[in-house]
């Protein structure tokens, strides 16, 4: 696993993953709350929640707040952004394991954001975990297409 180029800051993480738990709040999903915060440097770039979409042919469609997020900031160069990226169960309020599915890891890393720090439950809080996104898609034999 490799870490990120500018390190990490324990305090600006934390920081920053409070930010992402407090959007959870705004998901209005059922089961599991989900928020996002792009970041760059010590700079919030955007935001986003996961919330529900629209009926479409009896299927009811979903936006990962990664997308959310994607969506909201794609005017802006989120190239060398980190993810930092919340999960929270609606009813307990507990912190639930936040690991980016393939397909956000996959919009992640189109958009030129390498890393993501998630939320993983632990025994009284939460512990912050970091992925390097391409080695996730790689070993799941992928291939991603940068945006232009």
């Amino acid at each position: 696993l490799r870490s990120r180029p500018e390190g990490g800051d324990v305090s600006t993480d934390s920081l920053f993953m409070e930010e992402a738990i407090r959007l959870a709040f705004r998901s209005m999903n059922k089961k599991h709350l989900t928020g996002c915060v792009l970041t760059y440097g010590k700079d919030i770039v955007c935001r986003g929640w996961a919330h529900t979409g629209e009926w479409r042919h009896n299927n009811l469609y979903s936006v990962h707040a990664e997308i959310h997020a994607l969506m909201r900031g794609r005017h802006i160069d989120l190239t060398g952004c980190t993810a930092y990226i919340a999960c929270v169960a609606k009813k307990s309020k507990a912190v639930r394991n936040a690991r980016p599915c393939l397909s956000c890891a996959t919009a992640l890393v189109g958009y030129g954001i390498d890393y993501a720090i998630y939320t993983e439950p632990n025994l009284r809080d939460y512990l912050m975990l970091e992925i390097y996104l391409p080695e996730a898609i790689e070993s799941a034999e992928l291939k991603v297409y940068k945006q232009r």
